[in-house]
């Protein structure tokens, strides 16, 4: 959805296809959903189902591969909401879209 936005309105929402912090809107970072390993790999966690969550990129990037009491966060139960997030404008943002991909910055 993020990225149909930035084909819309590049100048004012830009993307970078490698997430490059600072060539992109900092709404990637704060509001696009990453999967996460509860355990990292690199400190021995499975790369299975069991050891995923979801979490923002900021979030992701910060934690590193740290656990997460060695930086006193825990997990917390998903958000109940009503709300639908921007499904119902994809069709509009669509006939906006070009054919070409949107530029590395």
């Amino acid at each position: 959805m993020l990225k149909l936005v930035s084909r819309a309105f590049p100048t004012e929402f830009p993307y970078h296809s490698h997430w490059k912090f600072g060539h992109s809107h900092l709404i990637y970072w704060t509001h696009s959903t990453s999967l996460e390993h509860v355990v990292p790999i690199a400190r021995g966690g499975l790369d299975e189902s069991s050891n995923f969550v979801t979490t923002c990129y900021a979030c992701n990037d910060a934690r590193s591969h740290y656990l997460l009491d060695e930086l006193g966060w825990a997990l917390r139960e998903p958000a109940s909401s009503t709300w639908l997030g921007l499904t119902e404008y994809p069709p509009a943002l669509k006939a906006t879209r070009t054919t070409k991909p949107i530029p590395p910055s």
